[in-house]
């Protein structure tokens, strides 16, 4: 993947988080042993990709320290439905609302990490392109109905789809997060080399 990418992350040692770990590295490559190996990756809901790693340089901690966030308040991941596309990153996904501080969050990482701060461009990309999900795998092969069927089955023993009505908490089983931490991941290198570079809390 071309640039580096600003991911939102649910709270460190947080039950979610251990939740969508165990799914992500244990149990989906366990129920689905026919799609082979497939990399691990840390819980994650892209705020942007495509960043320039020359404008980060020489300390990317002090750059998103001093990324403009002010107004992004209340910032919530609500687990939407779980899909899988014909895409290597979005083979599984749990694709997440369209929630205001989470947009709000994606916007300005945009506007400053990829926009050169041009709010209308950013503005014109969050409604067009964001598409805020929560991958669960990344393969290149298709995940049939019947794989489909097993993945939601095992996924309910953890995680719950939000339906008009339910109540925001992190209880069993999880529904999404709140807040967490925005890390910067130099995700032109190999999938394992994922780490982060810099942290900041939300």
């Amino acid at each position: 993947m071309p640039g580096w990418s600003l991911w939102l992350v649910p709270p460190p040692d947080s039950k979610v988080d251990k939740v969508l770990a165990k799914l992500i590295t244990t149990t989906i490559p366990t129920i689905l042993p026919q799609l082979g190996p497939v990399p691990d990756f840390a819980p994650h809901v892209t705020l942007t990709s495509l960043i320039d790693p020359s404008i980060i340089t020489p300390d990317p901690q002090t750059w998103l320290d001093n990324l403009k966030l002010t107004h992004c308040e209340d910032v919530r991941i609500r687990f939407n439905n779980l899909v899988t596309e014909p895409k290597f990153f979005k083979r599984l996904i749990i694709r997440c609302e369209r929630d205001p501080g989470l947009f709000c969050i994606a916007k300005a990482c945009r506007k400053f990490g990829v926009e050169g701060g041009d709010h209308a461009k950013a503005g014109k990309w969050l409604n067009a392109e964001y598409d805020p999900h929560c991958s669960l795998m990344y393969s290149e092969k298709e995940v049939t109905d019947e794989m489909m069927d097993t993945v939601r089955r095992k996924a309910s023993e953890g995680i719950a789809l939000m339906k008009e009505g339910t109540k925001f908490i992190e209880e069993k089983p999880c529904v999404g997060w709140v807040g967490g931490e925005i890390w910067l991941v130099p995700t032109d290198k190999k999938i394992e080399e994922w780490k982060p570079v810099a942290r900041r809390k939300v």
